[in-house]
């Protein structure tokens, strides 16, 4: 079973949230409020009820400003392609890895205009990026999996008609228009993992950061820290004892950045890369960490899910 859902990952993860959102339509004409479907999820997630009216953890604070987001500005910043322009205007140029093209439909992109190495994704949701190199026929997912250039166009229409609003009531994303962007795929220097550097803030002050450290079919190993850099917990005893190795040369101007995007939001996250040869790369900004959903070590355990908690406003 464990080979089957590895091999057919993409189809099994797409048929289950298409079934979601089926069901989660019916759930929104039914019910007046989304109270009880949040303390639902939250129960199944982190195993515990959920105070709604006296927040104390992180993760309950986050389902908070889950349940309750509704400020016009989030569908541009979740979205993939609006963000980059928006950016842009605001004169972080520096931090935004340029476009190439970018599609309403996988029938509309034109792989002759595009250069040998690029990445391709969708601008509404989470899980849609693939690595492709043309001249080698060879296409990955973040996650090292393999894919034919027929068979990734054919999960990219999957990808276009899921309604990420419908899969988890995130109201950032209600009318954020799919489509496809392809951009530049970043390298890093020989030997240096391109590590994923997730920064919470408040109101715009950083308050940690949550590194993915490796990626693998096996899952994610990752690291909390700080704004100074301190560990808060990690999921790997690997990197317990040598965590600093992640640390960028730039975590001041990556911070400030950071900062920058975030003043009008309670709790935001901000992905940003860091390598020696291209320096910092804006990923995307997130109001809902991982949807909510509580796999492997995205969130922190107990006691830290507390500590964190009370960091922010």
């Amino acid at each position: 079973m464990k080979k089957f859902f590895q091999k057919h990952f993409f189809f099994v993860r797409n048929w289950w949230h298409s079934f979601l959102v089926f069901k989660n339509k019916l759930y929104f004409k039914t019910h007046k409020s989304l109270k009880k479907w949040f303390e639902k999820k939250y129960k199944k997630n982190f195993g515990r009820k959920i105070d709604f009216d006296n927040p104390k953890l992180f993760s309950e604070k986050l389902y908070l400003q889950m349940m309750t987001f509704n400020d016009p500005s989030g569908s541009t910043m979740v979205d993939k392609i609006a963000v980059k322009e928006y950016l842009i205007k605001q004169g972080f140029s520096k931090y935004v890895t340029p476009n190439y093209a970018c599609f309403d439909s996988e029938k509309d992109i034109d792989f002759t205009n595009l250069p040998n190495e690029f990445v391709i994704k969708c601008n509404h949701d989470s899980g849609s990026t693939y690595l492709v190199n043309k001249e080698l026929k060879l296409i990955k997912d973040r996650d090292g999996r393999n894919y034919s250039f027929k068979k990734m166009k054919k999960y990219l229409r999957i990808a276009l008609k899921t309604s990420m609003y419908f899969q988890g009531f995130e109201g950032q994303y209600k009318d954020v228009k799919p489509r496809l962007l392809t951009e530049e795929l970043i390298k890093t220097d020989k030997n240096e993992f391109l590590a994923d550097y997730k920064i919470f803030c408040n109101y715009g002050k950083p308050v940690f950061i949550y590194i993915v450290a490796g990626r693998s079919k096996n899952g994610e190993k990752t690291i909390f820290v700080n704004e100074k850099f301190e560990l808060i917990f990690t999921n790997s005893e690997e990197y317990k004892d040598n965590y600093k190795q992640f640390k960028p040369e730039r975590l001041d101007e990556m911070l400030e950045f950071a900062s920058s995007i975030s003043k009008k939001y309670r709790i935001a996250r901000v992905d940003l890369y860091h390598t020696k040869s291209l320096g910092i790369r804006f990923g995307e900004i997130a109001f809902s960490h991982y949807g909510g959903t509580n796999t492997g070590a995205s969130y922190p355990d107990y006691d830290n899910d507390l500590k964190i908690g009370g960091m922010f406003e």
